[in-house]
């Protein structure tokens, strides 16, 4: 963004996503056997029923569902919070949208471990917990108008979670 517009990203996400597109038409193979059937589109919404019916896959959706919106919520306000609130510079932002990119990262390699010592059940009441508990005190340091360094300790904490909760 030191170099081009903000529109510069979505020109970027476009032509990623055509090179990944063309990518895997013309180099991903075809997995069924060239003579057998094609499912129908109604065996899909058979399948969809389901799994609408399965209690689990329901409260596993919910909370990667509402996960997801966390993330959401993050990308689309971070800039706002931090640059016109806490009066960052694009430059400073970026680095804290890395940090928090970080997080990630570690968290999945963390997820590695963790699954080899108990099974993802075990795990994601425990991380859902550490997840709720860093949303709430991000809105607690927002309405007390903590510092800086503070206001972005549960955001890091709520961004590490995602990637031991999402694979679970």
């Amino acid at each position: 963004l030191v170099y081009f517009s903000w529109h510069a990203s979505f020109y970027f996400c476009f032509i990623f996503a055509i090179s990944l597109g063309l990518t895997a038409l013309l180099w991903l193979p075809e997995t069924l056997p060239p003579n057998a059937p094609r499912p129908a589109l109604s065996s899909a919404f058979k399948q969809y029923q389901h799994l609408l019916k399965e209690h689990s896959f329901l409260g596993y959706s919910i909370v990667s569902g509402f996960i997801l919106a966390g993330l959401f919520i993050y990308i689309g306000s971070s800039h706002f919070l931090f640059v016109r609130l806490h009066g960052l510079s694009n430059t400073q932002y970026s680095w804290i949208f890395a940090l928090n990119s970080l997080s990630i990262m570690l968290s999945a390699q963390l997820n590695h471990f963790l699954l080899a010592k108990h099974n993802s059940i075990y795990w994601i009441p425990k991380v859902l917990w550490v997840s709720l508990t860093a949303a709430l005190l991000l809105i607690l340091t927002y309405y007390l108008k903590a510092p800086l360094w503070l206001f972005t300790i549960p955001i890091i904490i709520f961004m590490g979670s995602l990637c031991v909760l999402l694979p679970n």
